[in-house]
């Protein structure tokens, strides 16, 4: 699964907590100018937590370097990766799936835009009243009186001065003065990139009526509720809400009369707000903590390795439905190793970057070097009138002039990967046969598969397979010391 998708997932699902929280506990409470702060912050903290990765050292990798248990090699037939495999047209669901979401994302944008310049083309072209900080312009909009920024968009046929006009002045100036618009360009700049997270949308429709809330009680003169509420329901309502200004009769009345009848003290308030702290912190540790395999072992005496990364340049490799390659999840892979392997006290050499070496150059690399083993990272796939593969396969060659060595290594490596899935074979491939070292091939996966591409394209996942790896290498290192 590509990591935007996870990443989409696990913002949804941590909002989905937040949101059932303030549905069941705040929600329709006095706690305005709370709920407001806290819709904006779950939102918020919703994006960041999938980004986090605060790793926590517990579980150490046990070995024991004394045995490896000696697998049985199972024979394979097959040849050696051919370069530069020729392109070919095949329709991507991937491509159209992020055509689709940018031209969503590009769409809401334009019509955010196209809300904001044409309320300052009819400020421009009105006639401007001040009253202190606050413009104020007739406007003929269906949806007026409303407020954008520090701008009152006033209907004609609504007396200013009139006890009625005087109460909506009054709200129109608390959301002005409470920052509200901030708010909603704010949320809808978010549920741009984020329209497919329904949650982002309910917290979008209750911060609008959280705004309500605050404003009919900041414009509530000596605690006259009763006539603000008559005028209310006096009131004609249900204009099309813009999604960016404060429309005066748009929210439901029903929930602000109620709001502006309950007593100040809501039942339990303290409560209520404390038990945010445990709610937030343990979703957010959830989904942002991770445990990290202590290294328990490493290599008696410095290691070098080879990790050459299959394919690479022109080649491919291997590709899914969704477009993703073996290429690049090869040198992710070796990449992985490289960065984990001093941990271990062992240091890899990469046979590439994205270019394309030779399987000759590849075999050789370990000449000249004081490299004692090579690994070559690849990913499987399922071919058609073929079983499908799940897990991880290793080979090593009888050709090999270490071909004992190279079972001992291979079997290490088996043994901390510690799954069952996982076979060892045989195959008469290149950059085993022509090496000087020790040399096994992984796959690492199906590309296929669905549980497979999930452990390669999660960072900590393939973290943790790459740790098993070099565990191995660590085993097998320590027996042949």
């Amino acid at each position: 699964m590509h990591p935007f998708i996870i990443y989409i997932l696990k913002s949804a699902f941590i909002t989905g907590i937040f949101y059932g929280y303030y549905h069941l506990l705040l929600r329709n409470k006095k706690l305005h100018t709370f709920n407001r702060f806290y819709i904006l912050s779950a939102i918020v903290l919703s994006m960041l937590a999938p980004l986090l990765h605060i790793e926590w050292a517990t579980t150490p990798i046990t070995n024991n370097p004394s045995a490896i248990k000696l697998l049985q090699v199972i024979g394979a037939s097959g040849y050696d990766e051919q370069p530069l495999i020729a392109a070919t047209n095949t329709f991507q669901f991937s491509t159209l799936a992020w055509q689709l979401y940018f031209a969503t994302v590009l769409v809401m944008l334009v019509v955010l835009a196209a809300k904001i310049v044409q309320l300052y083309n009819a400020k421009r072209n009105a006639v401007v009243t001040k009253r202190g900080n606050v413009d104020i312009i007739e406007s003929t909009d269906k949806a007026a009186p409303f407020s954008f920024l520090n701008t009152i968009f006033w209907k004609s046929d609504i007396d200013i001065d009139s006890p009625m006009g005087k109460n909506i002045l009054r709200h129109e100036l608390a959301h002005i003065q409470q920052y509200h618009t901030v708010d909603k360009l704010f949320t809808r700049i978010i549920l741009a990139f984020f329209w497919m997270n329904p949650f982002y949308w309910l917290f979008d429709k209750e911060l609008s009526m959280v705004h309500e809330f605050l404003a009919d009680e900041g414009c509530i003169e000596n605690n006259d509720t009763s006539a603000f509420a008559e005028m209310l329901l006096h009131a004609h309502f249900g204009n099309k809400l813009t999604g960016i200004i404060q429309p005066f009769f748009h929210s439901p009345i029903k929930r602000r009369l109620t709001m502006l009848h309950k007593t100040n003290a809501t039942r339990h308030a303290a409560l209520r707000r404390l038990s945010v702290v445990p709610v937030v912190a343990a979703t957010v540790l959830l989904f942002s903590f991770s445990v990290k395999e202590k290294v328990a072992r490493k290599t008696t005496h410095q290691t070098v390795i080879i990790v050459d990364a299959g394919h690479g340049g022109q080649d491919d490799g291997a590709s899914n439905a969704a477009g993703i390659k073996e290429k690049d999840l090869t040198l992710k892979i070796s990449q992985t190793l490289a960065r984990l392997a001093p941990e271990y006290n062992i240091d890899v050499l990469q046979t590439r970057t994205d270019n394309y070496p030779s399987l000759e150059s590849r075999a050789k690399a370990a000449m000249g070097t004081n490299a004692s083993l090579f690994i070559s990272v690849h990913v499987n796939k399922d071919e058609p009138n073929e079983p499908k593969h799940q897990g991880y396969e290793l080979y090593v060659c009888n050709k090999n002039i270490k071909y004992n060595e190279c079972k001992l290594l291979a079997s290490a490596i088996m043994g901390t990967l510690n799954s069952a899935q996982t076979t060892l074979k045989e195959k008469n491939l290149m950059v085993l046969k022509g090496n000087s070292v020790p040399a096994v091939l992984i796959e690492c996966g199906n590309i296929d598969n669905v549980q497979d591409l999930a452990t390669l394209q999660d960072d900590q996942q393939l973290e943790q397979m790459c740790r098993k790896i070099l565990a191995g290498v660590v085993q097998y290192s320590n027996v042949k010391k």
